[in-house]
């Protein structure tokens, strides 16, 4: 805060604002959310299939297990890139702004908190429209909570997966590259003084055929 000639205070421009404070989010802290994230996700759908038609719900072993595979596969690639970056050398990479780093904590929250939203409310209304409380004939049918469940994966993707690949793969340098990047340079200064030694060497040559 600042006062200007009149006595008012104002917010300066360059302090940020509380929100985008609380929103700010480092590279750290946005993989370990995805990976949180991935990993309950996972777990959520493993035990919902696997004792929803149990306890009655409006899904057999088979379906369930079809809605499985539609899942479980998008998480396990983060899962895998997320695996894939601990075993990687040291990483290069530059620093975020306030900016950014407030955008990346809004991106890293939102798209997973739709996709949980959005598929708890599918499934309770798919349970719903199949109970016996619902008119006969409007349940919801499998294919199409398969197509409904597909949808948001893909909306979730769109985000998500830009993101695994910024945070997981993007700006990684091993200690391997850095070693074969310094190689070229270690030859050039080995290979100056040979130069000049061949120079040397050629021209004492000339003078000894001049004598």
């Amino acid at each position: 805060m600042s006062l200007d000639p009149s006595g008012t205070a104002t917010r300066n421009a360059a302090t940020p604002s509380p929100n985008a404070q609380k929103d700010a989010m480092t590279r750290a802290e946005a993989r370990q959310r995805l990976v949180q994230f991935s990993l309950a996700a996972s777990a959520g759908a493993l035990v919902f299939f696997t004792v929803a038609p149990a306890l009655g719900y409006p899904l057999d072993y088979e379906q369930a297990l079809r809605l499985l595979q539609i899942i479980i596969p998008a998480f396990s690639g983060y899962l895998g890139s997320a695996t894939i970056f601990i075993f990687k050398g040291k990483r290069s990479e530059p620093p975020l702004s306030e900016e950014q780093a407030s955008l990346l904590g809004v991106l890293v929250k939102g798209p997973p908190l739709l996709f949980a939203v959005a598929t708890g409310a599918v499934l309770v209304g798919f349970g719903l429209s199949n109970s016996s409380f619902a008119s006969l004939g409007a349940g919801m049918r499998v294919d199409t909570l398969a197509t409904v469940l597909s949808v948001l994966l893909g909306v979730l993707s769109l985000t998500t997966s830009v993101l695994v690949t910024y945070l997981f793969v993007a700006h990684s340098t091993t200690t391997s590259d850095k070693s074969s990047s310094a190689i070229p340079g270690t030859d050039r200064k080995a290979e100056e003084p040979t130069a000049e030694k061949a120079g040397g060497r050629a021209m004492s040559l000339d003078t000894e055929h001049e004598d």
